[in-house]
């Protein structure tokens, strides 16, 4: 129903012959619209439903009127009150971007909105590159609490604090300017967002990384109370200065450090890839082993004790089928790890990625080779269960 409500609130924005703000009423809108069938029955489905969004009807003449009184083609103001909408169909109606910005500069409070100066519904709207670009600036923001050391959350806005070699701080304020900016002077704001929130959630990076963009930040300015709209207009210096400072840090390592914590890793995958082979195997050998023995049963017994061992090997089957998807769960993880790692020493240091090269990629072949191995257990041991029964009925048949 609220959808229903809100695609009309929409229609009726968008063909009002004028809004304004309601001098008369603070915080209140003004529409001035001829009136459609449609408008009449919006408005009187929201009356029936204790949905006040309209205080006051106005005809020109001055005159009020209600609103079963209506006619098509009247023109009419309209009082609406937009606390009503947000408090009961949970829709923000904004004069101005700026207006929508300050009341969801930390993240989007409404599930729908109308935004008048640019005529952005979010109905109508889901591709608009304001939204598409407000939203990724609301991704950086994320990003900068995630990695801040204290975040406080204010009447209007939050602030992040940092502690590094100096104290600042960034406040979650932007304009509507910005996202022009953005969209004019920045076309690969959005890719640099991304690469950032990649780069951040590399989990043996991460931290280093953090404080390199830290004192990249630190670096680009001199002023200790910054906005996001600072950080947006100097990303691109700030990530220079945050590469160059990895770099640095990159070729400063010795390469036999390098090389030693290669191995490190090298070794620790390997462990945890053999231990889950080393169970997968066990599987392997044990499956027919008690097939064999359970199948043996089922001719020296009666109907009921044959009629157990079949319902005794499904339950195996199952508890063999949950053990084998944890397997499987782990082993991508592991398979996650080990191609961030490739793609890291590939990126960064091309010459250590050549020298182990070959280790990597036997590293990505021994865990296909026991992602087959696992299935062919899998499937196996349900083809075995599905034969005994069918051979048990056959017998008892």
């Amino acid at each position: 129903m609220n959808e229903a409500y809100i695609r009309n609130l929409n229609f009726l924005f968008k063909n009002a012959e004028s809004i304004e703000k309601d001098s008369k009423n603070r915080g209140g809108v003004l529409a001035k619209l001829k009136l459609t069938q449609s408008d009449i029955d919006t408005l009187k489905q929201f009356e029936e439903n204790g949905i006040t969004i309209c205080t006051d009807i106005l005809l020109l003449t001055g005159n009020r009127v209600n609103i079963t009184d209506l006619s098509i083609d009247d023109i009419v103001l309209l009082s609406l009150a937009p606390d009503e909408m947000k408090s009961k169909l949970n829709f923000g109606f904004y004069f101005t971007f700026n207006d929508f910005i300050n009341t969801n500069n930390r993240k989007l409070n409404v599930e729908q909105y109308y935004i008048l100066d640019k005529n952005i519904s979010s109905i109508y709207g889901l591709d608009d590159e304001y939204i598409n670009t407000y939203k990724i600036i609301l991704a950086l923001q994320n990003i900068l609490k995630d990695i801040s050391d204290n975040a406080d959350e204010e009447v209007k806005y939050d602030t992040y604090t940092f502690f590094d070699s100096k104290k600042f701080k960034i406040q979650t304020l932007f304009q509507d300017d910005d996202i022009s900016f953005i969209l004019n002077s920045s076309p690969s704001f959005g890719h640099d967002v991304q690469k950032l929130y990649d780069e951040l959630e590399l989990a043996s990076e991460r931290q280093t990384r953090v404080i390199f963009f830290k004192k990249a930040i630190e670096s680009t300015f001199k002023d200790r109370e910054l906005s996001t709209s600072s950080i947006i207009r100097h990303l691109q210096n700030i990530f220079e200065e945050y590469e160059a400072h990895y770099r640095a840090y990159i070729n400063s390592l010795e390469p036999e450090k390098i090389k030693y914590e290669f191995e490190d890793e090298h070794n620790k995958f390997l462990k945890e890839l053999n231990s889950i082979l080393g169970d997968v195997h066990n599987k392997v050998i044990f499956i027919p082993i008690a097939f064999i023995f359970g199948a043996s049963q089922l001719t020296s017994g009666t109907t009921l004790k044959g009629m157990m061992i079949i319902f005794g090997m499904f339950i195996f089957s199952i508890f063999v089928s949950l053990f084998l998807d944890t397997h499987t769960k782990v082993l991508n993880i592991l398979n996650t790890n080990i191609i961030d790692r490739k793609n890291f020493y590939k990126d960064e240091n091309p010459s250590l990625y050549k020298k182990f090269k070959l280790k990597i990629e036997a590293l990505e072949d021994l865990v296909k080779s026991i992602q087959f191995r696992i299935s062919i257990t899998k499937y196996s041991n349900w083809l075995l269960t599905i034969v005994v029964t069918i051979i048990f009925y056959i017998i008892n048949s």
